[in-house]
């Protein structure tokens, strides 16, 4: 699927003006191929189609995620670092 990510809230012009382009670029022949040699899948869908279905997955996984009790320090097994209150971890400091 081939559809930019862009901020909430940008104007409906902006963003059909981008489809619009983006578009016209996977019609290119040699984007086209490119971009399904890189296991890309290209489906034609409007702006409101796609953000229907992110909606839609983050709305599932978010039932998934919940119903198995995954926390963020569960994901992939990484214990977080304990961080300073700033956040920031200054590394040319040892």
């Amino acid at each position: 699927m081939v559809h930019p990510s862009v901020p909430a809230g940008m104007s409906k012009e902006v963003v059909n003006k981008l489809h619009a382009e983006v578009v016209k670029a996977i019609a290119v022949p040699s984007v086209k191929e490119l971009y399904i040699a890189q296991s890309g899948e290209l489906v034609g869908t409007s702006p409101e189609e796609f953000s229907k279905l992110i909606r839609n997955e983050l709305q599932r996984w978010a039932e998934v995620v919940k119903a198995a009790g995954i926390t963020l320090e569960q994901k992939c097994g990484i214990v977080q670092p304990d961080l300073p209150p700033n956040g920031i971890v200054n590394l040319s400091q040892s």
